[in-house]
This record gives structure tokens, C-alpha cells and sequence, in this order.
């Protein structure tokens, strides 16, 4: 529960920005530098306007939604859906490869399609599947990045 996939889109971005809050940790000599993003995510959007979120308690707060009248997990679901999908435009616009890892069992059709629609392309998008484990995803990943490091 509690799954807010925009959240952690956005840090991501702002942690991988050439020009974000953290341009100066980023900074580099040259162009040659290639950016990339792994998302991983485990299960659908999931909201609740009960519960402590980046915008307070949406039930209370309502930061998001009209104030006359208590926000639905539904609504809550398509903002937060809305904003990761546009949150993965910004990212790619950004020139930064973007890969989704969904290793969630049993997420429905719509949140993979969404997921998958992120990634940069089809072939940096990673479902689940028995008997595959991350690491051998992982693998797969690394071994498409030339000259991988890692930073956090």
C-alpha cells in the first residue's frame, strides 16, 4: 500500500539532473557522459487519503484536490499517475535513459502499460517473472551501459 510512483520519479530526476537542485554534484568536463535512471516499483499507485504523503494528509490537507469536498483514492491514484507519466517525459527530455523494473507480482494491465510506456524504450523495461531474479535483471541492464558507474 502506499505506492506513489511520481514521488519517486521525481527524485530520481532531481538527483540525475544535469540542471536540477543538485547541478553542482553533477556536473561534468565534457558531453561524453551518459545518464541513466533505473525505476523500480513493486506494485500499482497506491493512495490514501488517510495517510501521510509529499502533500500532507490528503483527506485534510487538500493540496491536490478541491478543498470543498474529500479527495477519492481514485483521484488521488490518477493525479499520482499523472504526474509520473509526465515526470518520465521530463526525464527523457532530459536525455537520461530511463529503465522501469517492475518486479511486483500481479500488477494489473494498465499500471505495466504505464510503466512500460516510461521506460525509454520497450527494451529497458523489465517485468516480472518467476523464477528470473533481479540480479539477473540487473545484469542485463549493466550489461547495456558502456563503462557503468554507479553514484548515489
Amino acid at each position: 500500500g502506499n505506492t506513489f510512483h511520481d514521488i519517486g520519479m521525481l527524485w530520481g530526476a532531481r538527483l540525475a539532473s544535469p540542471t536540477g537542485i543538485f547541478a553542482a554534484n553533477n556536473a561534468v568536463p565534457n558531453d561524453n557522459v551518459q545518464r541513466h535512471l533505473i525505476f523500480m516499483t513493486d506494485g500499482e499507485t497506491n493512495a490514501n487519503s488517510a495517510s501521510m504523503s509529499a502533500y500532507g494528509f490528503p483527506w485534510y490537507d487538500r493540496l491536490q484536490t478541491d478543498p470543498a469536498s474529500p479527495p477519492t483514492t481514485s483521484q488521488l491514484n490518477t493525479l499520482n499517475n499523472e504526474r509520473f507519466v509526465a515526470l518520465c517525459e521530463a526525464v527523457k527530455n532530459k536525455n537520461i535513459t530511463l529503465w522501469v523494473v517492475s518486479y511486483g507480482a500481479g500488477i494489473d494491465t494498465a499500471t505495466n502499460d504505464r510503466l512500460r510506456n516510461c521506460a525509454t524504450d520497450a527494451s529497458k523495461f523489465f517485468q516480472y517473472t518467476p523464477g528470473v531474479s533481479l540480479t539477473q535483471q540487473f545484469k542485463q541492464i549493466a550489461g547495456q551501459i558502456a563503462a557503468l558507474r554507479l553514484t548515489t
